[in-house]
């Protein structure tokens, strides 16, 4: 579900991208040294400019090895930043933090008790999003702060790229004084979901290709299918946290973990939002998400006006797929189901 889309060995003397994502880093200011990548304090780092599995992350997971050789006792050390993503640095405090852009607009913080981060010390350093709602920060293994309520999923890194270091914007400040060794970045990664999705060995291949031309018929393409697929990611991850433990979470849970049953399920729940006080309920938030959302219109409307869900195009995609027998069975008007 995850993939490695940055990998940087400072130990070897270079910034070259090792996840084969092509994420190769800049050195500004930068001396090597046993050990990895010196940083001074004062202009040096490593800058990995904005590409396309930066710039959509949705989950992160960030680990990063360092030793900190403290000069002067300033405010923050940055260790790692994307532009208007994520943070990790060190207090003054001797304090391990981090701060994460949720999808709200806000940075939010997970901060550790002081004087975890020992001078001339070899520390790891962890952060994980989930993509819809809790976040952990660990050192050496040891989970030193928790969050919850942190809404998903998680910004994607901007104009200034990622930076290790010091801060991602032109102006040199928050700098780390010390050595950072290795930096590794995960993202989420839809791929596994969909693999998991589609049963190879039972998939109506002809079917499958008659939906997917019909979807080309209709004008859609790659790059409208991915922005599509991310506005789902993102309204799923929002009601998820909203409402906690609904039905609407299963989607949510589904995106995440790429479970078949959860997905189409999720999804079925989605389209008969109107079918009942308590699915509207939920339904609605989900709605108010997408309709500021790329394709918003196209996906809302149907809904928002009250003309019923029609799921004929969602059986035919599962029936395509040997996944029908997932979905609810139909609504038998006839005998007043």
């Amino acid at each position: 579900m995850n993939q490695l889309v940055v990998r940087h060995r400072y130990a070897s003397g270079s910034a070259f991208d090792l996840s084969r994502c092509g994420n190769h880093g800049r050195p500004e200011a930068a001396s090597w040294v046993e050990g990895g990548l010196r940083c001074d304090g004062r202009h040096a780092r490593v800058v990995v400019p904005p590409s396309p599995t930066l710039t959509r992350l949705g989950s992160i997971r960030m680990q990063l090895s360092f030793v900190h050789h403290p000069v002067r006792a300033i405010y923050r050390q940055n260790l790692i930043e994307g532009h208007l993503s994520f943070a990790v640095y060190i207090t003054e405090d001797q304090a391990l933090e981090a701060t994460i852009f949720d999808a709200s607009g806000r940075w939010v913080a997970l901060t550790s008790p002081p004087g975890v981060v020992i001078k001339d010390r070899w520390h790891t350093g962890q952060l994980v999003h989930d993509g819809a709602g809790q976040a952990l920060l660990a050192l050496d293994g040891d989970v030193l702060a928790q969050g919850r309520g942190l809404p998903g999923s998680v910004g994607g890194i901007q104009d200034f790229g990622l930076s290790v270091g010091r801060w991602p914007n032109p102006e040199p400040r928050d700098a780390f004084e010390g050595v950072i060794g290795e930096v590794r970045l995960w993202r989420y990664d839809p791929r596994d979901a969909i693999r998991d999705l589609l049963d190879a060995c039972c998939v109506d291949k002809k079917r499958l290709q008659e939906v997917v031309a019909q979807l080309r018929a209709d004008g859609w393409d790659a790059e409208r299918a991915s922005e599509l697929f991310w506005t789902l990611y993102d309204a799923a991850a929002r009601a998820a946290h909203a409402h906690a433990g609904s039905d609407t979470g299963e989607l949510a849970r589904a995106v995440r973990t790429g479970s078949r049953t959860s997905l189409l399920r999720g999804l079925a729940t989605l389209m008969r939002s109107k079918r009942s006080r308590h699915d509207r309920a939920h339904g609605d938030a989900i709605l108010d998400v997408l309709a500021k959302a790329p394709f918003g219109s196209e996906l809302v409307e149907p809904l928002r006006t009250g003309r019923p869900p029609d799921d004929a195009a969602l059986r035919r995609l599962a029936a395509a797929l040997c996944l029908e027998e997932l979905l609810p069975a139909r609504r038998d008007v006839r005998k007043g189901h």
